[in-house]
C-alpha cells in the first residue's frame, strides 16, 4: 500500500512537471524584454498574463505562476551583493518583500553549507580552515588562532557537532541570490509557496524571477525555477523610454508611468501596477468585464455623448457616500466612448485622490482603468501623469489563443512605440506653437501700448 501511494505521488509530480519538461520536445521559445538585460526560457503551453518593457508574468499548468522583472534598487544597497554587510542583507530582504504581490510572505530559512573541516597535520584534533576576512589585524589574529596547538584532551569537532547555519537569502548559489518564501498558515491564498532567484545586472538593477505555487507543489516550483533560468544569459539592461504593459488576456495595452511595475493578486485576470520608488501609495488597476448595462453610453454619438456620460456617472456614484467628485468628462479613447472621473475617497480617515476611467465597446465589453495616490504635494503632476497613461490605452488583436505567449517578433510593440513617439512629438510641437503664439500676442500688445 505504501509503495502504491508513493508511486501515485511520483506520477502526479511527473504530470505536473511535464509542462516544464515538454519544451525539450518543442521549439524553444524565449522572452527578451524591450529593456534587454536577460533572455528567459518559456515552457511549452505557458499562458501569458501580461508582459512589459522590462518583465513578464505567465502561468504554467494551472498552479505555477512565473514572474520576472527588473527593479531599481535603493542607493543604500546599490553595491555588488557579495560586498553586502549584515545590515545591507537585511535591507535587501526588505526590498525583495516589497516587490512581492503580498507583503506578508516570510522567508524560509535555508541551510548554509558549513566550511569543510580539514585535519591539522600537527595535531590529533580537527581544525576548521577558514579563509581570513576583514582588516589586516583581524586576518593576522585569525591566522594565529589557527596555528595555536590544541590539547589532546579537547574533543575534536566533527560535521555532526557543527550546528547548521541558516540564512534568509543565499548569495552565490546558482544565481547572485536565491530564496524561498511562504504565506502565513492562516492565509487563504491558493499559491502559498514561492521560490525565487535574483541577478544583479547593474549595481542598482536587480532582475528578480519567482515561481509561486501551492504548498503541495513546491518541489515543482523549484524545478520550474531552475528550468526557466537554465540558460538565462543576464546582460546589461538599457533604460527604455516607454513603460508599456501589454495583456493578451485582457486584450489591451497601456503606458504606465516611468518606474511602475505590474502584478496580480488572487485573480490572474485583474492587473495591478504600482510605484516602488515613491514614498506615497501610488497604485493602478486594470480590468475588463462583460456588460450590456451601458449600451446607450457605448453607442452614443457626438451629440448625445455628454448626456450619456452624465447619466453614467450619476448611476455609478449614487451609493458612494465617501466619494467627492472633483470633475468628470466624456472621452473617446481608441474609438471607445468612456468617462474619466477625478474624485477623492475619504474612507478609513485617509484621503485618496483617484482617477477612475471606464471605456465601453459596442459589443458589450467594458474596461476599467483606475489610478490613485495619497500624495497631496504633487497632486497636479500625478493627476496629469495618470490621465496621460489612461489616454494611451489601446486594444490589441487577440487571435485564437490570445493568452499563449507568441514569438518574440510578435511580442515587440514596435509600432506602438513609434505611435507614442509621434504623439509626444506632436504634443511638444503643439506646446511650442502655443508658446510662440502667446509670445507674439504679448509682443503685439506691448508694441500697441508703446504707441
Amino acid at each position: 500500500m505504501r509503495k502504491r501511494f508513493t508511486s501515485l505521488l511520483l506520477a502526479t509530480a511527473v504530470i505536473l512537471g511535464a509542462a516544464y519538461s515538454a519544451q525539450a520536445f518543442a521549439e524553444q521559445r524565449y522572452f527578451k524584454p524591450e529593456s534587454g538585460g536577460y533572455r528567459l526560457s518559456i515552457p511549452a503551453g505557458a499562458q501569458e498574463i501580461y508582459h512589459t518593457t522590462t518583465g513578464i508574468r505567465f502561468v504554467v499548468g494551472k498552479n505555477q505562476l512565473v514572474s520576472a522583472d527588473i527593479y531599481s534598487m535603493p542607493n543604500f544597497i546599490s553595491v555588488p551583493v557579495e560586498k553586502y554587510s549584515q545590515e545591507q542583507k537585511k535591507d535587501l530582504a526588505a526590498f525583495i518583500q516589497k516587490t512581492l504581490d503580498f507583503s506578508d510572505f516570510k522567508f524560509l530559512p535555508q541551510s548554509v553549507k558549513p566550511t569543510p573541516l580539514i585535519k591539522n597535520s600537527t595535531g590529533s584534533g580537527a581544525q576548521v580552515q577558514v579563509k581570513p576576512q576583514g582588516s589586516l589585524k583581524s586576518r593576522l589574529e585569525a591566522l594565529r588562532s589557527v596555528d595555536k596547538p590544541t590539547t589532546t584532551s579537547a574533543s575534536a569537532k566533527t560535521d555532526k557537532d557543527t550546528k547548521p547555519t541558516t540564512t534568509d537569502i543565499q548569495i552565490g548559489n546558482n544565481a547572485d541570490l536565491s530564496f524561498a518564501m511562504q504565506a502565513p498558515q492562516e492565509s487563504t491564498l491558493h499559491r502559498k509557496y514561492l521560490a525565487g532567484r535574483g541577478y544583479q545586472l547593474l549595481n542598482d538593477k536587480m532582475l528578480i524571477i519567482t515561481v509561486a505555487s501551492p504548498e503541495a507543489e513546491k518541489n515543482i516550483a523549484q524545478a520550474g525555477l531552475a528550468a526557466v533560468t537554465n540558460d538565462l544569459k543576464p546582460t546589461k539592461p538599457r533604460y527604455p523610454e516607454y513603460n508599456i504593459i501589454t495583456s493578451g488576456l485582457l486584450g489591451m495595452e497601456i503606458e504606465l508611468p516611468a518606474g511602475w511595475h505590474g502584478y496580480t493578486l488572487k485573480a490572474d485576470n485583474i492587473i495591478f501596477a504600482r510605484s516602488l520608488s515613491s514614498v506615497h501609495e501610488d497604485n493602478a488597476m486594470v480590468r475588463s468585464f462583460k456588460t450590456n448595462e451601458f449600451a446607450d453610453f457605448a453607442q452614443a454619438d457626438a451629440n448625445s455623448l455628454k448626456d450619456a456620460e452624465n447619466n453614467f456617472v450619476d448611476k455609478i456614484t449614487k451609493y458612494t457616500p465617501n466619494v467627492s467628485i472633483v470633475k468628470h468628462e466624456p472621452v473617446i479613447i481608441d474609438g471607445l466612448n468612456g468617462s474619466i472621473i477625478q474624485f477623492t475617497d475619504s474612507d478609513d480617515l485617509k484621503k485618496v485622490f483617484v482617477v477612475n476611467t471606464y471605456l465601453f465597446t459596442k459589443d458589450g465589453i467594458g474596461y476599467q482603468i483606475r489610478f490613485n495616490t495619497d500624495d497631496t504635494i504633487n497632486y497636479d503632476l500625478k493627476m496629469q501623469a495618470f490621465t496621460g497613461a489612461i489616454k494611451s490605452f489601446r486594444r490589441i488583436n487577440t487571435i485564437a489563443t490570445n493568452t499563449k505567449i507568441q514569438s518574440q517578433a510578435k511580442q515587440k510593440p514596435v509600432n506602438r512605440l513609434q505611435e507614442l513617439q509621434k504623439a509626444r512629438r506632436m504634443s511638444q510641437q503643439a506646446t511650442n506653437a502655443n508658446q510662440t503664439s502667446a509670445a507674439q500676442v504679448v509682443n503685439k500688445e506691448r508694441q500697441q501700448s508703446k504707441k
